[in-house]
C-alpha cells in the first residue's frame, strides 16, 4: 500500500511543477520567474517518475507539511542514468526561458 502511495505522490509532485507553470503563465502579476522553467522542469520530473516505476524501483511517499513527493529506492544502473540525463536536460532547458 506504501508503493502505491509513493508512486502516486511522485507523480503529483511532478504535475503540482507544471500546473503551478501554467497557472503563473496565465497570471499577469506572476513572480518573475519564467513559468516555462517549471513547466520544463515538472516533465522532466513527470518521466523521471515514469522510468523509475517500469524499472520496477520501490517508492515510500515522502508527505510534509511543505513537501509532497516520492523517495525511489532499489533503481537499476540504467534507469538511474536515463533519470539523471533526463533531469539534467530539463534544467539545462530552463536555461531558455529568461
Amino acid at each position: 500500500m506504501f508503493h502505491i502511495l509513493g508512486v502516486v505522490c511522485g507523480f503529483v509532485a511532478a504535475l503540482a511543477g507544471i500546473i503551478y507553470g501554467i497557472v503563473t503563465a496565465v497570471d499577469p502579476r506572476a513572480d518573475a520567474v519564467a513559468p516555462g522553467k517549471y513547466i520544463v522542469f515538472g516533465v522532466a520530473l513527470l518521466i523521471g517518475a515514469v522510468i523509475a516505476t517500469l524499472d520496477g524501483a520501490r517508492a515510500m511517499p515522502q508527505i510534509g507539511l511543505w513537501r509532497i513527493g516520492a523517495k525511489w529506492e532499489g533503481l537499476g544502473d540504467l534507469a538511474v542514468i536515463l533519470i539523471a540525463v533526463v533531469v539534467a536536460g530539463g534544467f539545462g532547458l530552463t536555461f531558455a526561458f529568461n
